[in-house]
């Protein structure tokens, strides 16, 4: 990502409107350092206005359009690293790595904070997220290229099977009775040994069905599934 310091907007981002600029004199790669490091492991974050978190019902980008501003609670992540890539002309460049729910404007707006100038993002890019590495993303004018050359259908080549999404979870074969009575919400019995609680479920016939969670009598109801369900002959009953 990249911030640029010495102005804060009203969004965090260079699509807000300009709130403030301050000289950004005398601040240098030495005092940059120091500031980064003291957001690297866990600390507390204030959630944007301008995201889509909800306050009674309603997302806080809308009521932030309105010019309303309510209480956020703060919200515990971590920065797991936080190096400076470089530094120039006022536009400073990071790499982070950071748990799920980092807001990057509050931690660049924070930086600028403890640096005090302000700051804000001005371009941001995620080269990976959790599984998904730089190698399986396609840019815009890729995937146009594509579909017009090789027609709309080729598309569905870029895409990746739902569940690589929880690759990390331990695969279980539901028997085609399991199978159904998970897929109609009831908890089964399975023979199995994990220590995971949460499992990536299959039916017989390799077809990827959701994920199910271990309950403390050994059981395993469903937690997530996909949304397609099966006819009543698929009871194997």
């Amino acid at each position: 990502m990249t911030a640029k310091l010495g102005v804060r907007t009203a969004t965090g981002d260079n699509e807000g409107e300009i709130v403030e600029t301050k000289s950004t004199v005398g601040i240098q790669l030495e005092k940059i350092q120091q500031v980064i490091n003291q957001f690297i492991g866990d600390i507390q974050q204030i959630p944007p206005m301008f995201s889509a978190l909800k306050h009674q019902g309603k997302p806080l980008y809308e009521l932030a359009r309105k010019g309303i501003e309510v209480v956020r609670e703060p919200r515990a992540v971590k920065i797991f690293s936080l190096s400076i890539e470089s530094f120039v002309n006022d536009e400073l460049s990071l790499r982070v790595h950071c748990s799920k729910g980092t807001y990057i404007r509050t931690l660049v707006e924070d930086i600028g904070a403890q640096l005090g100038c302000g700051a804000h993002v001005i371009r941001l890019r995620r080269p990976k997220v959790s599984p998904y590495s730089e190698a399986f993303m396609h840019t815009l004018p890729e995937l146009q290229k594509i579909a017009e050359t090789a027609g709309l259908n080729n598309l569905d080549a870029c895409l990746l099977p739902i569940e690589t999404a929880v690759q990390t979870l331990p695969a279980v074969k539901l028997s085609t009775a399991a199978a159904f009575y998970i897929r109609t919400g009831q908890p089964v019995r399975m023979n199995f040994i994990s220590d995971s609680l949460t499992l990536r479920l299959f039916s017989e016939d390799g077809r990827f069905l959701g994920v199910g969670e271990v309950m403390s009598d050994g059981r395993v109801k469903p937690q997530r599934l996909l949304s397609s369900l099966p006819s009543v002959d698929e009871r194997g009953m």
